[in-house]
């Protein structure tokens, strides 16, 4: 009983600010664009409504790339102050490789979605190298 309690509070101190961590980091984001003039043409809300739905899909991207470290046991999943930090910090590698990367407007939907798949695993990837601690050798999977 005692290790299963433990796991279920360790799972919730990851999946809490992998979840509202890219939430809060995309509407600072979006809140800042606004702020200082780079709206581009879009309200506030145009901007928190495109950033809530990056947000969802960086958060689904951020728990399977968590997933995928720790089943190769090459990360751990950040929990605490670097979980915060990290999933909050996402949104902005994001757009930033965004600008450089995004397909041309009329280009195919196909190649938006591929576009935008892979600069969310990368973003998470990233994320993820950086901020998880490496797993300490006591530590045994199943």
């Amino acid at each position: 009983m005692g290790l299963r309690r433990y796991g279920i509070e360790r799972l919730g101190r990851w999946l809490w600010p992998a979840s509202l961590g890219p939430m809060l980091g995309a509407w600072l984001l979006a809140w800042a664009r606004t702020a200082h003039g780079g709206g581009g043409g879009w309200s506030l809300f145009g901007w928190l409504a495109l950033g809530s739905a990056v947000a969802g899909a960086l958060t689904v991207s951020l728990v399977a790339v968590d997933f995928l470290l720790l089943l190769f046991r090459l990360r751990t999943p950040p929990t605490g102050r670097r979980g915060w930090l990290s999933s909050a910090a996402a949104p902005l590698p994001f757009a930033l490789l965004w600008q450089w990367f995004h397909p041309p407007l009329l280009s195919s939907p196909a190649r938006h979605v591929i576009t935008l798949a892979a600069l969310l695993l990368s973003t998470a990837l990233i994320v993820r190298l950086v901020a998880s601690p490496k797993p300490g050798r006591g530590i045994r999977f199943g």
